[in-house]
């Protein structure tokens, strides 16, 4: 499903989470974030309280992880997810300052605001949040973005579009970490190795770019959507949700260089499908292998391509191109014009240049799980 994320405004109650504010206010009581119920139940977790309820203490364990004030980077901690009386909180031991960054939450203040993505199926299992503070200069665009767009109210679901609309209105500086969530399809593709993710990013974060440690985590991330991918079309096949198809086998998982995923039997014909996973939008690059290429091009092949976005854990939505070996057999006579000495080992693609059908397939392997077109 797509990604959970929150607007909040914080609230005096919610910054008694802060070691600091807590001491400065000695009338707080609270610990922790106070979670809009109706959001967190209704809209984010259905399930959340006979999840809850089925669990030791009743209370959901949680890796938090805060961002900012500023360009504060990650600062992570263990924390519980429960509810009190008839309130879900986030709390547990108050946030302290960590040692590397003395007074870095000391000018967090009410109407300030978190951004939080909410992680896991029927209860929360992390919590990324990043803190925008008014009184952080690298912070004061977005702040002033965030207050037009939520005035009044304390929690609200944000959409990816919509925090990318207003980030970029905002445009703060290209460290903010803000930006490293919605970077999060372009950094895949670094991992990838796309050269045009690569300057695009080299673009948005001048002389930052990737640590060596971004960028081996880029390749992990890449190549776990990838198996995410395969896996929910694995569990879509199984559950013979294409019509058409009396079997098929997982080729990638015997063989890891096969130039296709599956191989499939669809009313009477022998198909090859291939999974071309993403956590970002359906118009992320499709990135094709020379392997897959030539071997979809090759006569009396049945060569489909399934390209799964927005891929979560447990989630993603599918579209399919039928038989792309027509579209691909010229491309190969062009490369086949290179100079000597000069090979392609893959290509990527917008989606555009395959012909995609329009249904959207959504596959949902959970507890609840199921196939729902549109």
């Amino acid at each position: 499903m797509p990604r959970k994320l929150v607007v909040k405004r914080l609230k005096s109650s919610d910054l008694s989470f802060f070691h600091t504010y807590f001491k400065t206010n000695p009338g707080s009581k609270q610990k922790g974030f106070n979670l809009d119920r109706q959001l967190i139940e209704n809209e984010l977790f259905p399930s959340l309280s006979e999840a809850v309820n089925s669990l030791p203490d009743r209370r959901a364990l949680v890796t938090v992880t805060f961002f900012g004030p500023g360009s504060a980077g990650p600062h992570q901690l263990a924390r519980k997810i429960l509810k009190q009386e008839k309130n879900w909180r986030l709390n547990g031991e108050l946030v302290y300052t960590p040692e590397d960054f003395p007074g870095r939450y000391d000018k967090l203040a009410p109407n300030d605001f978190a951004i939080m993505e909410f992680s896991g199926s029927s209860a929360p299992s992390s919590v990324k949040v990043v803190l925008i503070s008014v009184a952080s200069e690298q912070d004061s665009s977005l702040h002033a973005a965030l207050e037009r767009r939520y005035p009044t109210g304390s929690m609200a679901l944000i959409g990816d579009g919509d925090l990318q609309q207003l980030t970029v209105e905002a445009d703060p500086l290209p460290s903010h970490p803000i930006w490293d969530w919605l970077d999060q399809a372009l950094i895949e593709d670094v991992g990838r190795g796309s050269g045009d993710a690569i300057s695009q990013l080299n673009t948005r974060r001048p002389g930052r770019g990737l640590s060596m440690a971004e960028l081996q985590s880029s390749k992990a991330t890449a190549e776990r959507i990838g198996l995410l991918g395969e896996e929910l079309l694995d569990y879509f096949l199984e559950q013979r949700n294409l019509s058409g198809a009396s079997s098929h086998q997982w080729a990638s998982q015997v063989n890891a260089i096969s130039p296709f995923d599956f191989l499939l039997e669809v009313d009477g014909q022998q198909r090859y499908a291939d999974a071309k996973s993403t956590a970002g939008p359906f118009g992320s690059p499709v990135h094709l292998s020379i392997a897959e290429l030539r071997f979809a091009a090759q006569p009396g092949t049945i060569y489909d391509l399934y390209r799964l976005y927005e891929v979560r854990d447990g989630y993603a939505k599918c579209r399919v191109a039928k038989d792309v070996g027509a579209k691909i057999v010229g491309l190969l006579s062009t490369l086949g014009g290179l100079p000597l000495g000069v090979k392609v080992d893959s290509l990527s693609f917008a989606p555009q240049f395959f012909d995609f059908d329009e249904q959207v397939i959504e596959i949902e392997s959970s507890d609840e799980a199921g196939i729902h077109e549109g």
